[in-house]
């Protein structure tokens, strides 16, 4: 009797045991396997697209392959010397003097030599902010051409694409009036002509006019309203001095002036000589000071332009005028 309570006692101890074992491994949580997240490092490259107004895609990874591409040319740098540029799988890839890769930009419009049109890159200060820009013909249809543009960004020191230039006809930059000039050939003896300025870091249409091109002559000769002298004849140093201005008996623009501040300086008097072909401004000072005086050459003050010039105009202490161009 008393080895059957010792044996009932061990057995229940085992059981009780066993189960305060089997309790502890329920409750405690399972540690998870150690895992390793796949790492990827694809390249990615930002650039802008010709075709979209989003300012930045992403592309994937590429190689350049000098067989495979296609070289379009070399421009001058201020800050990379000179950089030669090629064209491969819808990408432009520009390189130092030094062979070093600088800028992988998209240009998934373009197309080398697109239904005839031969490749040609040029580089040149596009919107006049010291840095040379590029652009590339992309098409050439009814006697016009036209380019893709890149623009040299200093801020964040890479090329731009910039759109709104893609759709001017024949554009020729002019550093000397700060102004990108379109000729569109609408007719074989007929061109569109508009006039773009920079504002604001957008261009802007300033003038509009036609001009007619002869073509029975060996030279084509090309006449139209956008042919007036601007340069000032200036007749200072007298009581009433005047600007003398040139005229074209071929359009309806006329010269128009603005006084800056008329407390200054008032136009006496004005008058056309048809003979000479001349629009003059008689001015005369009220009290000593500067001021500006702006002429434009259009049909009205706020329609576009052909051409603006800005003049300073000094009231000597003896009422004098003193008269310097500005622009």
């Amino acid at each position: 009797m008393k080895y059957k309570k010792i044996i009932a006692s061990v057995l229940a101890a085992a059981v009780l045991f066993s189960l305060a074992a089997c309790g502890r491994q329920h409750n405690t949580p399972s540690r998870p396997e150690k895992t390793t997240a796949p790492v990827t490092h694809a390249p990615v490259v930002i650039t802008t697209d010709p075709d979209t107004d989003e300012d930045e895609i992403l592309l994937g990874p590429f190689t350049f392959d000098e067989d495979e591409a296609e070289f379009l040319g070399t421009f001058d740098s201020e800050i990379y010397e000179e950089i030669s540029v090629y064209y491969q799988d819808q990408r432009l890839i520009l390189f130092d003097s030094y062979g070093s890769k600088m800028f992988e930009l998209y240009a998934y419009s373009y197309e080398p030599y697109y239904e005839g049109t031969q490749i040609e890159l040029i580089g040149e200060d596009v919107n006049f902010d010291g840095y040379t820009d590029f652009y590339l013909l992309y098409s050439q249809a009814n006697f016009n051409s036209y380019y893709f543009f890149w623009i040299w960004n200093m801020q964040k020191r890479t090329f731009e694409y910039y759109l709104p230039l893609s759709s001017v006809p024949s554009p020729r930059i002019d550093e000397n009036t700060r102004r990108i000039h379109s000729s569109d050939r609408i007719s074989e003896d007929t061109l569109r002509t508009t006039d773009y300025i920079w504002e604001n870091g957008q261009i802007s249409a300033v003038s509009h006019g036609e001009q007619t091109i002869d073509i029975t002559s060996e030279d084509p000769v090309i006449t139209g309203p956008e042919d007036v002298d601007a340069d000032p004849i200036i007749s200072d140093g007298h009581a009433l001095s005047s600007v003398t201005l040139h005229m074209n008996d071929r359009t309806n623009s006329d010269w128009l002036c603005r006084i800056e501040n008329p407390a200054v300086l008032q136009l006496s008097s004005e008058y056309k000589d048809i003979i000479s072909n001349t629009h003059k401004f008689v001015f005369r000072g009220f009290m000593r000071g500067t001021t500006t005086v702006v002429f434009r050459y259009a049909k009205s003050w706020n329609d576009p332009y052909v051409v603006q010039k800005i003049l300073n105009v000094t009231v000597n202490t003896d009422n004098t005028l003193r008269i310097i161009v500005v622009e």
